[in-house]
């Protein structure tokens, strides 16, 4: 079994890309916190879980995924990648998520409504939802944690948006799929 982890973590690793060869070993991190936000009201709401969905029939009370994220010490000095791992997710619909950076973390007890809203920040890219594997970037907005960036200083506190690309989009998943890898 663990050899069977070690290869699937090399295995994802090789996939990032260019960034990290195969004599390059990498290691992760997932979300320390995850949260739901009703875009309709603005709710948010802790969730064991990622849930985006996106319909006409919810009329506007769509929901995307606030993620919060916590930098290890061992990241420090390293480079940092962002990688989705396919595996078991659920996903209809057009398959596809945008992740955008938030200018603040969701607050730790949630909110009932607005403010503080999703403190959406800057568009980093499209991810395709696949059957296994790390989901591929359908389109990169941004070089930070789409390609291989500087790790920010452990302890840094950082969140991220997950949303539904189409009209009707369902996406769930456990939070440690979510994934951002540091290596030399």
């Amino acid at each position: 079994m663990l050899l069977q982890l070690a290869f699937t973590v090399v295995s994802a690793t090789c996939a990032l890309g260019s960034a990290i060869n195969a004599r390059q070993m990498a290691f992760r991190f997932s979300p320390s916190a995850t949260f739901q936000y009703n875009v309709g009201n603005g709710a948010i709401y802790p969730s064991d879980y990622v849930y985006v969905s996106k319909s006409p029939e919810s009329k506007g009370n769509d929901n995307t995924t606030l993620l919060t994220v916590v930098y290890p010490e061992a990241s420090r000095g390293k480079k940092c990648q962002f990688g989705l791992f396919s595996e078991l997710i659920h996903a209809e619909g057009s398959k596809q998520l945008d992740l955008f950076t938030s200018l603040k973390p969701a607050p730790a007890g949630g909110a009932s409504g607005w403010p503080p809203g999703n403190q959406r920040g800057t568009h980093l890219g499209r991810l395709s939802i696949v059957a296994e594997g790390l989901a591929p970037w359908v389109a990169k907005y941004s070089t930070y944690l789409t390609e291989a960036t500087p790790c920010k200083p452990p302890g840094t506190v950082e969140g991220f948006e997950l949303v539904g690309v189409g009209e009707r989009d369902y996406v769930s998943f456990y939070p440690a799929r979510f994934r951002i890898y540091y290596f030399s």
